[in-house]
């Protein structure tokens, strides 16, 4: 039977002096070569430009993560006024308003209903740095083939129990007087289905 012998290890032929000499070479000509200049930085985007990146990012993001995922988007400094808006009326505010009492809430929903009520708070008293984003509940042109209208209750879900959300709510987040000269038209309510 053979007997395995390990690869001789490779021996740098290279004396300290020869080393010392190659790093001073290295050394010599990097300080002859001219210097470039440095690259054009780009400047920083404007809070509105930083606000409507984020606005895309919370689209997608959105409740998909629960309310963890929404407190970090809230939390987030670039999160505008329209954003916020836009993530309330997708976490469904008339949910919790078919029960009677917060006793009554399952269980599985009361860290949503309690970061919602929050929320509510923050937008009531307008606690973002911008409100440049545009964001309609009446009229959400996120889905611009069939925009939705996010405010009429389904009357096929329970009656409310509570007042539903506040009128300041269900307003536009920023002006649009397109819409205004339009007569204010709704858009398709989110419960009933896409016409084909």
């Amino acid at each position: 039977m053979a007997t395995r012998t390990a690869p001789a290890k490779k021996t740098s032929k290279r004396t300290p002096a020869a080393t010392k000499k190659k790093s001073a070479e290295r050394t010599a000509s990097a300080k002859s070569k001219p210097k470039r200049a440095p690259a054009a930085q780009k400047a920083p985007p404007t809070p509105e430009q930083a606000a409507l990146a984020f606005d895309a990012v919370a689209y997608l993001r959105n409740w998909r993560n629960g309310s963890r995922g929404v407190r970090a988007l809230l939390k987030n400094p670039h999160c505008d006024y329209g954003t916020a808006l836009m993530l309330y009326w997708l976490g469904t505010p008339y949910f919790e308003r078919q029960y009677a009492t917060d006793r009554e809430i399952p269980e599985f929903a009361r860290a949503d209903i309690a970061l919602m009520r929050e929320l509510e708070q923050r937008l009531l008293a307008r606690d973002f740095a911008t409100a440049v984003v545009a964001f309609n509940p009446r009229r959400d042109m996120h889905c611009a083939i069939d925009p939705l209208d996010w405010v009429t209750p389904n009357p096929n879900h329970p009656p409310l129990l509570r007042p539903p959300p506040p009128a300041a709510l269900m307003e536009p987040s920023v002006p649009d007087p397109a819409w205004e000269a339009a007569g204010r038209p709704s858009g398709r309510p989110v419960w009933q289905p896409q016409k084909p």
